[in-house]
């Protein structure tokens, strides 16, 4: 169906006017009429003969009649052409006839707060993440989601300050959204604020009992508190939600080893690697409590583990300086422990003697 080129409304067939604006549709102009001559004598009406002329004479040119009558015919016809010529007007030249106007094409409507947040999902840079939530955000500034997964994130970028600025007003907007909760809690918890972030953790619980990352993040508070039963008692119940939570065995695995309970704490190790098996935190952690328990060949494979999974684990590199030196290993040693300096000198102790006479 054709459309107005002014205002897109679309037209009946045959209208001369859109009912929308009142623009006037350009109609296809008449095909020309081509005058036609005027008639001439038809074939069966007769001539009389002039005049004074004798009827012998008549007679006589009966013997020419059929040449004659051919002749007049050509000649009536070259005339009557001839006169057509002098009477038809030159034809003027026909006017195309004027297609319908092709109609413009409709502007793409805006898109949704809910498209942009599809495409903030499906693009990995942050900062076109950003963007894409941020554009959610004024296209609905009353989204909750939005305002919560841009927190993420920044949080993810270490901007704390914009991470805590975006969970706020996502609960602002919606008091029961126990995620933003969580992860408002997350942000106290890395900002060393414990009594905040305990209050957010035991909120989240609240509004959604069966949230294992609730349960596991509170649990690592309580580790920080040094409140190791409670923290398992939290870590167990991540893994009862969800058992294949590789970060609640690990943690559970760290409380574990605190309490010097090694083989446990290798267990818990053991099962986040199998879950996770580029963990390679866990394989450093676990390499050590083999160290600890004098396993040093198990604990080296770890060590070498963790690194090929990340070269520059500077902890990785530290432990297992530490381990090559106390099997006499000092070139790699030293090797392992300069390149863990230069990654991270907090971790380093100054008085680290490596006897050069005895590198092998």
């Amino acid at each position: 169906m054709p459309e107005c080129s002014r205002c897109g409304e679309e037209l009946d067939a045959g209208s001369l006017f859109c009912g929308n604006c009142g623009l006037q549709i350009e109609a296809p102009g008449p095909a020309p009429v081509q005058s036609l001559p005027p008639s001439t004598p038809g074939k069966d009406e007769i001539t009389p003969p002039p005049a004074g002329v004798p009827e012998r004479s008549l007679a006589r040119k009966s013997d020419w009649a059929p040449a004659l009558i051919l002749i007049g015919f050509i000649g009536a016809i070259v005339a009557s052409g001839i006169y057509f010529w002098k009477l038809s007007p030159p034809s003027a030249p026909q006017k195309p006839v004027s297609s319908p106007t092709e109609p413009s094409r409709k502007p793409a409507p805006p898109m949704t707060a809910q498209g942009y947040l599809k495409k903030a999902i499906e693009t990995k840079d942050p900062q076109e993440k950003i963007r894409f939530y941020s554009k959610a955000i004024e296209a609905d500034p009353n989204n909750a989601i939005a305002y919560n997964d841009r927190g993420i994130v920044y949080y993810r970028l270490d901007n704390y300050r914009l991470a805590l600025k975006d969970y706020n007003k996502a609960i602002a907007i919606k008091p029961d959204f126990a995620i933003a909760y969580n992860n408002r809690g997350s942000v106290y918890f890395n900002k060393k604020d414990y009594e905040k972030a305990l209050k957010d953790f035991n909120k989240t619980i609240e509004l959604k009992h069966d949230y294992a990352y609730a349960y596991n993040n509170r649990g690592m508070l309580y580790y920080k508190k040094l409140d190791n039963d409670q923290a398992i008692i939290d870590f167990n119940k991540a893994i009862e939600l969800s058992p294949d939570y590789a970060y609640a065995y690990y943690h559970r695995g760290n409380v574990y080893f605190t309490q010097t309970n090694y083989t446990d704490a290798i267990k818990d190790y053991t099962k986040a690697i199998t879950l996770k098996p580029d963990f390679s935190i866990a394989y450093c952690k676990r390499g050590y409590a083999y160290f600890l328990k004098e396993d040093y060949d198990k604990a080296l494979i770890d060590y070498n583990k963790a690194l090929a999974l990340n070269p520059d684990y500077a902890n990785a590199l530290y432990r297992r300086a530490i381990l090559s030196k106390k099997t006499g290993a000092y070139g790699q040693a030293r090797a392992d422990y300069s390149k863990a300096k230069s990654l991270n000198p907090r971790l380093l102790d100054a008085s680290f003697p490596l006897p050069a006479e005895q590198d092998r």
